[in-house]
């Protein structure tokens, strides 16, 4: 994969935006690098699940070229054994729900009446079935491992380290002053699936622990690049780690009659088809 270089683009731009003079980035020591990468880990490892509260503006252009945008308040919730839910509400009415639970992904409208649900494909996305892909979506927030210098297959370049992962390539980016993820981009085989620029980090409250909480980016800038293309801005006020109720991961039970009760549910196969809704 060739992410590496233009994510230290990306870091760049981050940087400026934040009111960082612009310089270039050369080599940073592997040693550097690993001590940045195990200080993210061990913040993220200080939590399995993350409930989320705040507002969320997404643009994008459908297949048939209709250009949308939605924003709202934004809920975020995810379990790492579970999956995870992004959903935009408007007045207690929720426009727009994201999610996945690691085998699969789905988008859910229930203004609209309408729900997709994808498996991934070969390339380790929905297969172009939504612009947002939710599986991809707590790499892209930062809030899982990065690799270590010294990992098999790891390549570095400046500030940032590159992995392949199944069929996905990774790339990292940090900050070389003070260290934290700010970068972060997926590609496949086919090229650049989506890139992250993050920043703002807040605590992480630990409702059974004192001291001091776990750090992670509450502001994300999310870029997505198949289909039409989409733009998601996120900015998290609140985030705690609480218990999930599993069923905001359970597709089935959100698009039945208990939930949202859609009625126009598409399955896509992950040869892109849409295949007839399951009996029963």
């Amino acid at each position: 994969m060739n992410g590496a270089r233009a994510l230290i683009a990306l870091v760049l731009v981050a940087l400026v935006g934040c009111g960082t003079s612009q310089r270039t980035i050369t080599d940073v020591p592997a040693a550097q690098l690993d001590e940045w990468a195990r200080a993210h880990n061990a913040e993220v490892a200080r939590f399995d699940t993350l409930w989320a509260r705040g507002v969320i503006s997404i643009a994008w252009t459908e297949p048939d070229g209709d250009s949308r945008y939605e924003q709202g308040n934004a809920h975020l919730q995810f379990d790492r054994d579970q999956g995870v839910a992004l959903s935009v509400n408007k007045l207690g009415d929720t426009y727009l729900w994201f999610g996945s639970d690691g085998d699969r992904s789905w988008v859910i409208e229930p203004r609209d009446d309408r729900a997709r649900i994808a498996s991934p494909g070969p390339g380790g996305n929905a297969n172009d079935a939504f612009v947002f892909d939710p599986v991809h979506m707590i790499g892209l927030l930062g809030l899982g491992d990065v690799p270590l210098p010294d990992d098999p297959g790891v390549r570095t370049q400046g500030a940032t380290l590159s992995v392949d992962r199944e069929t996905l390539g990774w790339s990292y980016g940090f900050d070389p002053q003070s260290g934290r993820l700010v970068g972060v981009r997926v590609e496949d085989e086919r090229g650049l699936l989506a890139s992250a620029s993050l920043s703002e980090p807040l605590p992480v409250v630990l409702p059974e622990e004192g001291g001091f909480f776990p750090l992670v980016a509450s502001s994300a800038r999310i870029e997505y690049v198949r289909g039409g293309g989409g733009l998601l801005r996120l900015t998290l006020e609140t985030l705690e780690a609480r218990a999930i109720t599993p069923a905001v991961f359970d597709v089935e039970f959100l698009v039945g009659p208990d939930v949202y009760d859609i009625d126009a549910v598409e399955y896509v196969e992950p040869s892109g088809l849409v295949a007839a809704e399951p009996e029963g």
